[in-house]
């Protein structure tokens, strides 16, 4: 017996909200870990990469070329990526995509950097990210705090 996600709450639609096609169920905690799991892994090797590579310079440059290739890879997966193609490389292995709440439309490069500037903002300061992360239990269309402060929701693709 498989679990699945429910469907679109009734509070939404009855505001007019109608999925885009295709784009029909929210999507899970587990798939959104998952995705997020991917999506650091993928930073902190391309930014061990790097740090190996300069390793044998200064100690503070091979750190601070980890850091902006990291923040780097981020910023493109996060933002140019969600921007075009609707998720990260996480999220689009996983099958979800990132769409506005108004409309369940693909988000604009703005929504997505605002989304990707709060994340920062939030995993930066001790506990909120963690709280931010929490935030998905607490609503009808399992929203973060960075998915609040953009407008934007979580969606699985169905095929």
């Amino acid at each position: 017996m498989s679990m699945q996600p429910p469907p679109l709450p009734e509070p939404e639609l009855s505001r007019g909200v109608v999925p885009a096609p295709g784009l029909q169920e929210l999507a899970g905690f587990g798939p959104r870990l998952v995705a997020r799991m991917i999506d650091g892994v993928i930073s902190g090797v391309a930014g061990a990469l790097i740090w190996i590579s300069f390793r044998d310079s200064s100690s503070s440059g091979s750190l601070l070329a980890f850091y902006v290739t990291v923040l780097g890879i981020s910023l493109l997966n996060d933002v140019a990526l969600t921007a075009i193609k609707g998720g990260t490389v996480g999220k689009l292995l996983l099958g979800t995509r990132v769409v506005r709440v108004e409309d369940w439309k693909p988000v604009s490069a703005g929504a997505a950097g605002r989304r990707w500037a709060a994340m920062m903002v939030l995993n930066f300061i001790p506990f909120l990210g963690i709280v931010d992360s929490l935030f998905i239990f607490s609503g009808t269309i399992r929203q973060t705090l960075h998915d609040r402060f953009a407008e934007t929701v979580v969606v699985r693709a169905v095929a």
